[in-house]
């Protein structure tokens, strides 16, 4: 926004001639995408979709919480380098930092800088519980306050406090500090 507000003043516009400065828009509050109401909606809007790069239907879809894009999270897929689709989509699409759903579980990795952790499922049961992993088999309902709990960690730029909170002796892949995970 810097480099087009010293365009904006290059132009010589009538607010440069007089030396004021222009008014500048208020910016939108982050939001994190709009999901649907019930998981199985969101899933089954997936479960066909083919990832752009492999060509191939993905064992272990995901989708970007920040900007929508559908990836492929399987090990070994997908790979740019030593890191995997949702490493290289975090670096590309929040500067390092990626919060993916995984649709094959109903789960959230937070990524950042390298590392990530299960977050947990913006989607709940009847009982206010999450099913990661979808192992019971209820209808999950989008929570908000979930959502906004995802939110406000990236707002805070807590994501690192999140990840480093995990203990060393966690199962792997998701371990703290444990670098390119090929996710």
């Amino acid at each position: 926004w810097v480099f087009r507000y010293g365009e904006y003043l290059r132009n010589g516009t009538l607010s440069a001639q007089l030396g004021r400065s222009p008014a500048l828009a208020p910016c939108d509050p982050f939001t994190l995408i709009a999901m649907p109401a019930l998981f199985q909606d969101l899933f089954h809007s997936y479960v066909e979709t083919v990832c752009t790069k492999c060509r191939t239907t993905p064992k272990n879809p995901g989708l970007c919480l920040l900007c929508g894009q559908y990836l492929c999270v399987s090990v070994g897929c997908c790979q740019d380098g030593v890191l995997g689709e949702a490493f290289s989509h975090a670096i590309l699409c929040g500067a390092g930092t990626g919060v993916v759903l995984l649709l094959s579980k109903s789960a959230v990795i937070v990524i950042r800088n390298g590392r990530c952790v299960f977050w947990g499922s913006p989607y709940l049961d009847s009982h206010g519980e999450e099913d990661m992993f979808l192992d019971r088999g209820r209808p999950l309902q989008f929570d908000q306050l979930s959502y906004d709990c995802l939110t406000d960690i990236l707002l805070r730029h807590t994501a690192d406090d999140l990840i480093l909170a995990v203990p060393d002796d966690s199962t792997p892949p998701y371990r703290r500090g444990q670098p390119s995970m090929n996710l």
